[in-house]
C-alpha cells in the first residue's frame, strides 16, 4: 500500500501490562512524596553544616586569634554547601545524576572532612 504524503500510523492499544492512568498517577505521586522527604532531609543535613560553621566562626571570634588558613577553609564550606543546595534542588526536579551526585559528595566530603 503506497500512500503519498502520509506516513503509516499505528495505533497502540492498551494491554494487560499497561497500568490505568490513575494507578501510573498514583505511582508518581507516591514517589514525589518519597522524593521530597528525601530532599527535604538532605536540605537539613547541610543546613546542620552551615549551622555547625557559624557556630564554629562564633567561637573563633570569641577567642579573638583566628587560626590561619581560616578564610580558606571558609570558602571551602561555603562552595561545597552551595553545590549540595544545588543539586538537592535539581534532585527535587527528578534529576537522577544530580541525585547520585550530591550523595556521593555529601558522603565523600563529610567522610574526608571527619579525617582531617
Amino acid at each position: 500500500m503506497i500512500i503519498i504524503g502520509l506516513s503509516p500510523v499505528r495505533i497502540r492499544r492498551a494491554t494487560p501490562s499497561t497500568p490505568p492512568a490513575a494507578a501510573t498517577m498514583l505511582m508518581i505521586m507516591k514517589n514525589a512524596t518519597r522524593l521530597g522527604r528525601a530532599c527535604t532531609l538532605l536540605t537539613l543535613a547541610v543546613l546542620a553544616g552551615v549551622a555547625e560553621m557559624i557556630i564554629g566562626l562564633l567561637s573563633f571570634a570569641a577567642a579573638g586569634e583566628p587560626p590561619p588558613g581560616l578564610a580558606f577553609l571558609v570558602g571551602a564550606r561555603v562552595a561545597v554547601y552551595a553545590t549540595a543546595f544545588v543539586l538537592i534542588g535539581l534532585t527535587w526536579r527528578g534529576n537522577r545524576v544530580a541525585r547520585w551526585l550530591v550523595l556521593i559528595m555529601l558522603g565523600g566530603v563529610g567522610t574526608a572532612w571527619s579525617f582531617r
